[in-house]
């Protein structure tokens, strides 16, 4: 039996795609739906992480500016690079999931 209330999002386009690959009229015209709407959320994901990313930068490069010892300085260099890394690593994966969905979309026509 499947839950009334599904946990997360995830798990409700789960239920939700299960149930349009039993109906033959509903799949194509949900699919198609499903990936246009990923699509955009994709994009919107990237867009918001490429401005975290901006602030992120400035507000570190503006703490190394007030550091006044060499040590901190450079511990902040240090943590300047993993957060622009850790935004790179997620604008990649964004970037991957929206190329899959676009795939995906075009399959569907």
């Amino acid at each position: 039996m499947m839950p009334l209330a599904p946990a997360s999002y995830k798990q409700s386009v789960r239920v939700l795609q299960s149930l349009a690959q039993n109906h033959p009229k509903i799949s194509k015209v949900m699919s198609k739906e499903y990936y246009k709407k990923a699509i955009l959320t994709c994009k919107a994901n990237m867009a918001r992480e490429r401005e975290q990313k901006k602030k992120d930068n400035a507000r570190i490069a503006d703490s190394i500016k007030k550091a006044s010892s060499a040590v901190v300085k450079a511990q902040l260099r240090r943590d300047k690079k993993a957060v622009s890394d850790r935004h790179d690593y997620n604008l990649n994966r964004y970037k991957q999931q929206l190329e899959g969905y676009q795939k995906s979309l075009k399959n569907c026509k």
